[in-house]
């Protein structure tokens, strides 16, 4: 794998698709001397990265059935921390990380009994989690509700502001050489003799020697041959802002039906409502309502704050679960989407397997799970 110590190569790569998951995979083969043009149909980074909670979650998000996603998370977990300080340190910027642990909450019998399973199942692969007694759960975070049977404390789970994050993204990108082509549409992909050879946009051609598909759901209708639009489900999801006059939580928190992340010291983000398949951003009140009654019964002080704001965002979800890293049956033509909830955690080791299958490195252990060919017909 190349670094930014090695000699340029002579190479084009367009990214259709300005999220978090686009602007790293395009500062990561900037920096490993590729020339890169990402290409976003509005402002970069305004989609499903905008609208996200921020929450990094290699624990509290997988269960047991999800261990072929341990490897991806496990290996963005590793790269977290050097990825946050250089993004840091080149852009000038805070990008709201926080390593305070994620706290699982049950509220019901059921919910208690798939702890206990959770906690069997980290152990079994050395991830962090502790069971908390109802007095424990209390002294670990006081916000909530006494009559809670139990917690599970995630100690390796992380969060960032997902705004900041794309902020510095942007600049870094800018930076470091990559061009950026906002508001510009791409209709379709070029091809010729089975290869990629550049995107249409906004009805005029644009050439490249390989091409990057990280623009979310909206992937498929991008895609032809034996697999498309069929392989990724669009997922709606619904949050909210809430205003605090001080910090109300010392951890994320999770149940089994929202999630609470304390952003800054003054913002609560609420979340999330899920609709698969729907594709409108438009605001269900009654739906936010019930979200908010939800989390108010686990963590009664959410009643002390005021709505800042809500929004709805549309994740990038696959029929199978997984994501779809690699290459496709057209030679220089790579995707990079379908993360659904995991999309900010996993966008560093996302875009180390992009570089390496664009380098001709495939040998990275468990890649073949998420490659998109799985949907051959």
């Amino acid at each position: 794998m190349r670094t930014n110590q090695d000699v340029p190569v002579d190479m084009d790569v367009i990214i259709a698709g300005g999220g978090v998951i686009g602007l790293t995979l395009g500062w990561r083969l900037l920096k490993a001397g590729y020339r890169v043009t990402i290409l976003d149909r509005a402002e970069a980074g305004r989609g499903a990265s905008w609208a996200a909670a921020g929450m990094l979650a290699g624990a509290s998000e997988l269960g047991p059935e999800d261990t072929a996603a341990l490897t991806l998370s496990g290996q963005s977990q590793a790269l977290w921390p050097s990825f946050k300080a250089e993004l840091e340190a080149i852009s000038g910027s805070d990008v709201g990380y926080r390593d305070h642990g994620t706290v699982l909450v049950a509220s019901h019998r059921d919910a208690l009994n798939a702890l206990h399973d959770a906690h069997r199942f980290y152990a079994s692969h050395s991830l962090q989690a502790e069971l908390l007694t109802p007095s424990q759960a209390l002294e670990v975070e006081p916000a909530l509700a006494p009559s809670i049977l139990g917690a599970l404390i995630c100690k390796d789970d992380i969060q960032v502001d997902p705004r900041k994050l794309v902020s510095a993204l942007r600049a870094v990108f800018l930076m470091t050489g990559g061009q950026l082509l906002e508001h510009r549409t791409v209709e379709k992909v070029l091809h010729a003799d089975h290869r990629a050879t550049g995107v249409v946009v906004d009805g005029a051609p644009l050439h490249a020697d390989a091409v990057v598909l990280a623009c979310g759901w909206e992937t498929g209708s991008l895609l032809s041959g034996s697999f498309g639009a069929e392989a990724l489900t669009p997922v709606k999801g619904q949050i909210v802002s809430l205003m605090t006059e001080s910090p109300l939580l010392c951890h994320v928190l999770r149940s089994d039906d929202f999630y609470l992340v304390q952003r800054s010291d003054q913002e609560i983000v609420l979340g999330a409502t899920s609709e698969k398949g729907v594709t409108d951003l438009a605001l269900d009140e009654r739906r936010l309502q019930s979200l908010f009654e939800r989390a108010s019964a686990v963590a009664p002080r959410l009643k002390e704050t005021k709505i800042k704001d809500h929004w709805a965002g549309i994740r990038p979800g696959s029929v199978d679960g997984l994501p779809l890293i690699g290459p496709t049956d057209s030679e220089g033509l790579y995707v990079a989407t379908g993360h659904y909830r995991n999309g900010i955690f996993w966008a560093p080791a996302t875009a180390e397997l992009i570089l390496n299958y664009i380098d001709g490195d495939v040998a990275q252990a468990g890649a073949s799970a998420f490659l998109p060919k799985r949907f051959a017909a």
